[in-house]
């Protein structure tokens, strides 16, 4: 299961990306699609019991995880949980190909962390990054998608907005 990171107003370029994953056979996990995490108020307005359930399921959801890809733009500076949740799956080595980040064209700089795994900077790199982790994970079934979602524009296109709007 492929765990996708990314910040809040990165929703729709994330949502792109786990169709992407879902296209090429994998399953995903996104906050948003996550019937446990429905109704809990951001990390602003959360109680501290609201916070320590919203950490226990995305816990668990990295937990249940193969692979993680973060989305990466001007945006994720700061974040607390995009660098915690990218390291969280990879495996124990220097450099893990289960980490991908995908890196918005405009970001230069980029934290150190996603030196650790593979950098991506086009849809297609995503696709192909996809490709090669099914086939290092030995999946021998054509992938399947039954993604039911509205299609989201591409990852590159700058006018990309929440698909729940």
């Amino acid at each position: 299961m492929v765990f996708i990171s990314h910040r809040k107003d990165d929703v729709a370029r994330a949502v792109r990306i786990a169709h992407r994953a879902c296209l090429a056979g994998f399953d995903f996990w996104l906050d948003i699609f996550d019937p446990a995490l429905a109704g809990y108020p951001g990390v602003a307005e959360a109680t501290p019991q609201e916070a320590q359930v919203v950490a226990l399921i995305i816990e668990m959801a990295l937990l249940y995880s193969t692979q993680v890809i973060a989305v990466y733009t001007p945006q994720t500076a700061g974040s607390q949980w995009v660098p915690y949740e990218y390291g969280r799956v990879k495996e124990q080595a220097l450099h893990s190909p289960q980490a991908a980040s995908w890196l918005h064209s405009d970001v230069t700089l980029f934290p150190e962390y996603l030196y650790l795994g593979e950098r991506l900077h086009s849809e297609g790199a995503v696709d192909a990054w996809l490709k090669s982790e099914r086939r290092r994970m030995g999946f021998n079934v054509p992938p399947t998608c039954s993604w039911t979602g509205e299609e989201t524009r591409s990852l590159d296109d700058p006018d990309s907005r929440d698909p729940r709007r």
